[in-house]
């Protein structure tokens, strides 16, 4: 989201009319372009007439075209363009609401027979080589650009017409080290982004190669290491001198705990001249000297979340939350800064009491590297010339305003791993299908491919079908029963006939499916748009998993009509035979790393020590008392139960990693919390990261391994996720 964009729309309550509401908002435009083939619609209304014709057209559309299949044709292809437009908007139109007419000078002119917000479309159709095409553009306002009220500090630097990138400004980036040089892409390409005139990113020289060719907005620089990828005191020097040339510096994100990065940190924010963002690893520099907090300036700017100022401040992150606004307050005047504390309803205090609550509830950006990118943008606003509490204010602002314009575009969970970024990542790695289960799944991923390559493969009833056929999605279809459902609607819905081969779940018999495969090609309200089948041991059995393969072929080869797109394989279909590949593999485990030899599992699972105690020989563990301590032990306790898809029959059994050594599971899983045997892992204490699944060190757990623990399989392991558990993505 551009921050220059943004400024129209940032107003005051009191500014607007009552009643009004926001006077601007972004206009979202939209292209889509079809192409149908005049022969196919012309065969369409010879099998089914009337009943194709009265469910794609109106009256008026069907006075004017007659029976000219061309004419026919080419309003087929200018509603699907339409309804590509539409795509990701929350906005769908069936076709039959969808009316393509000659305008007063013969161009076609489109009616939007419904609530369309506002949207205005316009159509351009065209004939070739028996082709109807048609392209279609969309303007309407985006309702995710209404914004809500901005706190009375809230103002955005202006921009003049014959500005340069000197009158903007030039902001001073120190962060990154090895394993880290994400947070420093992201506060770097944050500042330039939100309008800084010149972005310099200073970085360990061991980095500065990654950065370099990462980073195409800023200018990546090396500085002086101590280490390979950790910039120490040596650099202070340096470091200082950049600061000295620029607006405003960014200091922390990902800097590392090096104990001479940490010595550069505090030696830098109590001696730059220039005001500072400080973030992150600069933040745990300055809660190891408590001492020298005290000593920082108003035009020091920290940005903790409730975590890191429970660490600030000696307390709880419960106490922290319990009066949010108090610790804020306190805080800026002890250490005379500007606190900037994170969460929703994030707070901006100042050190002459000025406090400042922003309105949004985002759980989008409780997500590793948005803070990273907000310490970039509040720099980018003071380089601008914003006084450092109002750009902290307004930092705020706009980069909740964009999460919150994201998180109303898409959803928020594929195996567990979480189904939007998941299906992005599978779409970047050349997928051109998405399937999932149910329709509020498919409602999910609306708008990151065309709406009829999202597969509703689970079972539907009869009632749903009116939905299911709006939804313009494509759907599985078992039994005659739902596709007569589906065909009775207004819609003409892509089908996808599944056919029982030898799971017994879903799916017609083979010996039925050619008299199903022919009433939905007959139906003008159905589209055969693929065959499918599910192997039931592809992974276990490869006699079971010929034979049903067999059965598929056969089956298809007696339907009698074209099958459209044919699958087949699941994950372990696919790397057991490819062979059995047909038009489309089904991968959904191996996307993720598990049951596929040699590939990395895409996700861990980690979780905190809460706390670490001493027990007696003879003492007792969980509920039940299921595990006893033979000799004097160490036990820590995890913040993570069966609420959260540690299954309750883990009790006594297997183990997690601390400090890369392993631990044993001791006693009862609870709701909200496992204990674990540390007494053989030297210096564990509260806040020591515990891995459930994934690597630590030179160890690693894997999904495999849980699931022998669980009684279970990887699949089950990996959905039981629970949804309190934050994902965090990264490349």
């Amino acid at each position: 989201m551009d921050v220059r964009r943004l400024r129209a729309a940032v107003e005051r309550p009191d500014e607007r009319e009552p009643g009004t509401g926001p006077s601007h908002t972004e206009v979202m435009q939209r292209i889509g372009v079809d192409a149908v083939s005049v022969d196919r619609i012309a065969l369409a209304v010879k099998r089914s007439g009337r009943g194709f014709l009265n469910k794609v057209y109106t009256p008026a559309e069907l006075a004017y075209t007659g029976t000219n299949s061309e004419r026919l044709a080419g309003r087929w292809a200018a509603k699907e363009a339409v309804i590509k437009c539409f795509d990701g908007t929350g906005i769908c139109f069936p076709r039959r609401r969808i009316e393509v007419l000659p305008g007063p000078a013969g161009a076609p002119r489109v009616r939007l027979l419904g609530d369309h917000r506002g949207a205005r479309v316009e159509v351009s159709i065209t004939h070739h080589s028996g082709l109807a095409v048609a392209t279609s553009h969309l303007e309407m306002p985006d309702i995710a650009d209404i914004l809500l009220p901005a706190p009375e500090a809230v103002i955005l630097p202006d921009r003049p017409r014959d500005a340069h990138k000197g009158t903007f400004g030039t902001v001073v980036v120190l962060a990154g080290s090895l394993g880290f040089t994400g947070a420093a892409y992201l506060a770097g390409t944050g500042a330039a982004r939100a309008g800084a005139g010149l972005v310099r990113l200073l970085v360990a020289e061991t980095i500065y190669p990654i950065l370099a060719a990462k980073c195409t907005e800023v200018m990546a620089t090396p500085v002086p290491e101590v280490a390979p990828g950790a910039v120490g005191h040596a650099a202070y020097d340096s470091v200082l001198r950049q600061l000295a040339t620029a607006e405003v510096g960014v200091i922390g994100p990902g800097l590392g705990r090096d104990r001479s990065t940490w010595r550069l940190i505090l030696d830098l924010a109590l001696h730059a001249e220039c005001p500072l963002v400080l973030d992150a690893d600069a933040l745990n520099a300055l809660a190891d000297s408590a001492r020298k907090k005290s000593r920082l300036s108003k035009n020091r700017i920290l940005t903790p979340h409730p975590g890191e100022m429970a660490r600030l401040l000696g307390k709880t992150t419960e106490a922290i939350q319990a009066d949010r606004a108090g610790a804020a307050r306190r805080a800026a005047k002890e250490w005379g800064a500007i606190i900037v504390l994170k969460g929703a309803h994030t707070l901006v205090a100042h050190p002459d009491g000025r406090l400042s609550e922003d309105p949004h509830e985002v759980p989008a950006l409780a997500t590793g590297g948005t803070g990273d990118v907000l310490s970039g943008v509040i720099a980018a606003l003071i380089a601008q010339g914003s006084d450092p509490y109002a750009a902290a204010v307004s930092g705020v602002y706009v980069h909740a305003a964009a999460g919150r314009r994201i998180s109303q575009r898409l959803g928020d969970n594929g195996y567990g791993h979480g189904a939007v970024p998941v299906a992005r990542a599978a779409l970047g790695g050349g997928a051109t299908w998405l399937a999932v289960a149910t329709l509020e799944e498919a409602r999910e991923l609306t708008g990151l491919v065309h709406v009829e390559r999202i597969l509703v493969m689970g079972g539907l009833v009869p009632d749903q079908a009116p939905a299911a056929a709006a939804s313009g999605f494509s759907i599985g279809v078992s039994s005659l029963d739902f596709a007569r459902a589906l065909g009775d609607t207004d819609e003409v819905v892509p089908v996808h006939l599944k056919i029982d081969t030898g799971m017994g779940r879903f799916g017609s018999a083979p010996h039925e499916a050619t008299s199903l495969a022919r009433f939905i090609n007959d139906s003008p309200g159905l589209r055969l748009a693929a065959t499918w089948t599910h192997f039931a041991s592809a992974g276990t059995d490869e006699a079971m998993t010929r034979l049903q393969f067999d059965r598929f072929l056969a089956a298809v080869s007696t339907l009698g009509v074209e099958p459209g797109l044919r699958h087949a394989c699941n994950s372990a279909a696919a790397y057991r035979f490819p062979e059995m590949a047909l038009d489309a593999v089904r991968a959904g485990i191996a996307l993720y790393g598990c049951d596929w030899p040699g590939a990395s599992p895409a996700l861990a699972l980690r979780s905190v020590v809460t706390h670490v105690k001493t027990l007696p020989t003879g003492g007792t563990v969980g509920y039940g008392a299921t595990w006893t301590a033979r000799n004097e032990t160490r036990v820590a306790t995890v913040a993570i139960g069966y609420a959260d898809g540690v299954m309750r029959a883990r009790a006594n059994r297997g183990h997690v990693l601390v400090r890369g050594r392993s631990a044993a599971l001791i006693g009862a899983v609870s709701m909200d919390a496992i204990t674990v045997d540390v007494t053989g892992v030297p210096g564990v204490e509260v806040g020591d990261v515990v891995t459930l699944i994934g690597p630590d060190g030179d160890e690693r757990i894997t999904a495999e391994e849980v699931a022998e623990w669980s009684g279970t399989i990887p699949y089950e392991v990996l959905t039981a996720i629970g949804p309190r558990v934050k994902r965090r993505y990264k490349e």
